[in-house]
């Protein structure tokens, strides 16, 4: 009965000591999941402005894969403010965000927007619309602008989210 008495308290002496020592595990796999998912959206970025886009059925695989690891890293949130502080509504923000980016990378890939120099948007820049009937959209080279910045944040933003140092981030 000792050995036993033993055995428990050394497990429970080791698991207190792993506790405190691993505590941001939960943190740990949101904060590099969505790094992942921020490198993710910059190749995708990438390929846009050379204009080498991934076939559309590796394109969906691709963006499947996004989506699928965005949802994954949602179970994360209640342990994610609970080791951190920060509120689950803050934290679903940053997700509803991050969604969105990936939605709207998703809609510019199927309209078409190569971004190459001698390319123009198929559609007239909207999915399911002729020509004559899209509504003024901004030119190509600020659609290659925006892509180029977005694909800057996203690389930034994976680069301080690996890092824990949210100073690496531009203020605003």
């Amino acid at each position: 009965a000792l050995w036993r008495t033993a055995d428990v308290v050394i497990g429970i002496a080791l698991a207190l000591a792993f506790s405190f020592v691993l505590p941001f595990y939960a943190t740990y796999s949101w904060r590099h999941g969505l790094a992942s998912n921020m490198r993710g959206v910059g190749e995708i970025c990438r390929r846009m402005l050379a204009g080498t886009p991934l076939d559309p059925q590796a394109q969906l695989r691709r963006h499947a894969e996004l989506g699928k690891r965005l949802v994954e890293l949602r179970s994360l949130m209640p342990s994610v403010a609970k080791e951190t502080g920060v509120s689950v509504a803050a934290l679903e923000a940053i997700q509803t965000r991050h969604r969105a980016v990936l939605s709207g990378l998703e809609m510019l890939v199927s309209c078409g927007c190569a971004c190459t120099p001698d390319s123009q948007p198929a559609h007239g820049g909207v999915a399911g619309r002729s020509p004559d009937r899209a509504p003024a959209t901004a030119p190509l080279a600020q659609i290659r602008g925006d892509i180029r910045e977005l694909r800057r944040a996203a690389l930034l933003t994976a680069r301080a989210l690996r890092a824990g140092d949210l100073s690496q981030l531009p203020a605003g």
